[in-house]
């Protein structure tokens, strides 16, 4: 009985949660927002710096979802639209690995870096 009310309750759901979002892959790409090591790179390494990864977060949430489940004998479905515009993400990458450094804005806290970045680039269209 225990067993079965874990795999409801737990193990389904992280199967379902590892299989969209596999640790090696998505989530792991998002410390890149981070920045940390932008200073120290020669122009050709920033150019190259985190185009697999946005690639990465750019086909997955650049592209409209679709969530089917079963339940109560049926199955469902829901869609979501695409969370962002994948080729603006990629240009505005490009401009903020440039102004990020450019401008010295403080990298030890990825939270904060994104705070000052939506301030002060908020009307800027090619980053946000």
């Amino acid at each position: 009985m225990l067993a079965s009310f874990v795999q409801i309750l737990v193990d389904a759901p992280l199967e379902h949660m590892e299989a969209r979002f596999p640790l090696t892959d998505l989530l792991f790409r998002f410390s890149l927002l981070a920045m940390r090591p932008i200073r120290f790179l020669s122009e050709a390494e920033l150019a190259e710096l985190g185009k697999q990864e946005i690639q990465t977060q750019c086909s997955h949430y650049g592209q409209d979802q679709t969530a089917t489940w079963g339940a109560d004998g049926k199955d469902h479905q829901s869609a979501s639209p695409a969370g962002i515009d994948a080729e603006q993400a990629l240009k505005g990458w490009d401009i903020l690995k440039k102004v990020v450094p450019a401008e010295h804005c403080r990298r030890d806290s990825t939270w904060k870096l994104l705070n000052l970045i939506v301030q002060y680039h908020k009307k800027d269209s090619r980053i946000l």
